[in-house]
């Protein structure tokens, strides 16, 4: 929860923020276009996230980690 603890010290007015793991170790970034398994995997969670409660709106932030 750092992470979200750090994004809400940016930006306060954000609210609530939601997590979506979506990880898979030893990908390279090519393997997330837009129409690859991966990417598609990664949206379905996030639909599931927001049908769930969530609220995925924009503006937004997306991050992408690289690393352990």
């Amino acid at each position: 929860m750092s992470f979200a603890d750090a994004l809400l010290a940016y930006d306060p007015g954000l609210g609530v923020v939601g997590l979506v793991p979506c990880a898979i170790g030893g990908t390279k970034i090519s393997q997330w276009v837009r129409g690859s398994f991966l990417y598609d995997q990664l949206v379905r969670r996030a639909g599931a996230a927001a049908r769930g409660g969530g609220k995925i709106q924009a503006p937004g932030y997306a991050v992408v980690s690289r690393g352990e």
